[in-house]
C-alpha cells in the first residue's frame, strides 16, 4: 500500500485509558507542512495536565 500502513487485526490496547488524560495519535509523514508542530504547540497552549501524544510515521528528513 503506497500511501498507507499495514495494521494487524484483532490487536487491542495494552493499557487502561485514564479518564483524566487526553490521548491523541497522529499518523502520517512527519514533516513541517503536515502540522505536527502545530498540534504540539496547541497542546502546550491548552495547558492540560495530562496529555499523551503519539506520532507515528516516516520522518521526511529532506523537509526537516
Amino acid at each position: 500500500v503506497p500511501y498507507g500502513t499495514w495494521a494487524q487485526s484483532g490487536v487491542t490496547a495494552q493499557h487502561v485509558q485514564d479518564p483524566d488524560e487526553l490521548s491523541l495519535t497522529m499518523l502520517g509523514t512527519i514533516a513541517p507542512h503536515k502540522g505536527a508542530l502545530v498540534l504540539v504547540e496547541a497542546l502546550r497552549l491548552a495547558g492540560l495536565r495530562r496529555v499523551r501524544l503519539s506520532l507515528w510515521g516516516r520522518v521526511d528528513h529532506a523537509a526537516v
